[in-house]
């Protein structure tokens, strides 16, 4: 069962395990126009595809009894920093609450193991360059931010306290890209929207730093954990770029991002008044490590990745629910 699999990392995912051969069910809000769950045509891979709110916990209840899943990976979120801003409220009770429900549901169906993923932002912001890990502080300047990092505290005693038949792993994933992605205030989404448009690419922050990660390396890293030994998965796991990988500030991914796709833009920068870490990076040494998983894809190949399916499918009318499989196959042939 995911939860949230309408939405771009969702889309995804449902695909990979396909792939994988593993029966997904599906839980989350309508997808978007033009997403990549409608444009490949993801529900025809599920065996259950039901719309509900993450914080309506009778009608989850029944999806469950219904579905009865082994494994659940909770997706689920409002997951952007600008609309946290516009609707602070919904974004704490979807974030938090959703989170809540998800595991206490889990707990009563007797899910075997759980995923929760979280978001790199939950770390403090304390101002330096020092990439993070596991045991680092949380915090969160913005309603997005905190309010997973609240989820991630949430999980965390709920672990604590409620140690039954159910194994709970969080996984805290970097600035995810690829193929398909149509959210708003997206850095690749919002330069697909202005090459379409013919208009001008505004940015906040030309020299911020991120952890950006292909999808299907992110994706990877969430099946490692949740298929880890019961020993060693419940935990928290940082899946993002190693260390050893190049760091790629906003202007650069841009201008390479371009380069690749074929395309120009004129792009404006216009700072925000919403606060956002300027360096962001993650440790990934546990996942490394112990669970021996890693990102497979360089930052070049990655933007490379990102902006042939884009250019595949909006430029030269390729299918894209074939694009996303021959990447998947790929993938997984490589790795």
């Amino acid at each position: 069962m995911i939860s949230g699999h309408t939405g771009f990392k969702g889309s995804w995912l449902v695909h990979v395990l396909k792939h994988l051969g593993a029966e997904v069910a599906g839980y989350a809000l309508e997808p978007e126009k033009g997403s990549h769950f409608l444009i490949c045509e993801t529900e025809r891979a599920l065996v259950q595809h039901s719309i509900g709110d993450i914080r309506d916990r009778l009608t989850l209840s029944s999806i469950f009894r219904e579905v009865k899943p082994n494994v659940v990976i909770h997706m689920a979120a409002q997951a952007l920093v600008s609309e946290g801003y516009r609707q602070p409220y919904e974004t704490f009770t979807t974030n938090v609450l959703g989170t809540l429900n998800v595991l206490d549901v889990s707990s009563h169906f007797d899910v075997e193991r759980v995923l929760v993923v979280t978001t790199d932002k939950v770390y403090k912001d304390e101002g330096d360059s020092k990439p993070r890990k596991e045991d680092d502080s949380l915090g969160g300047w913005d309603p997005y931010s905190s309010s997973k990092a609240a989820a991630d505290i949430v999980t965390q005693g709920w672990w604590s306290t409620n140690r039954q038949k159910t194994k709970i792993a969080i996984a805290r994933g970097g600035n995810v890209i690829g193929g398909g992605d149509v959210s708003t205030d997206r850095l690749i989404p919002d330069i697909e929207r202005a090459l379409a448009s013919r208009t001008e690419l505004t940015i906040r922050n030309p020299l911020q730093v991120r952890p950006w990660q292909h999808v299907l390396d992110c994706l990877a890293g969430y099946i490692a954990v949740i298929t880890a030994e019961d020993r060693i998965m419940e935990d928290s796991w940082n899946i993002g770029p190693g260390l050893g990988q190049v760091e790629t500030n906003v202007e650069s991914l841009v201008r390479d991002y371009l380069d690749v796709r074929g395309r120009d833009l004129n792009c404006v920068v216009m700072p925000s008044a919403m606060h956002e870490t300027e360096y962001l990076m993650l440790n990934p040494a546990k996942a490394e490590r112990i669970l021996g998983w890693s990102s497979k894809l360089s930052s070049s190949e990655t933007i490379r990745q990102t902006a042939v399916w884009n250019r595949g499918i909006f430029d030269e009318g390729r299918d894209p629910k074939v694009e996303t499989y021959l990447q998947i196959q790929e993938y997984f042939d490589r790795f």
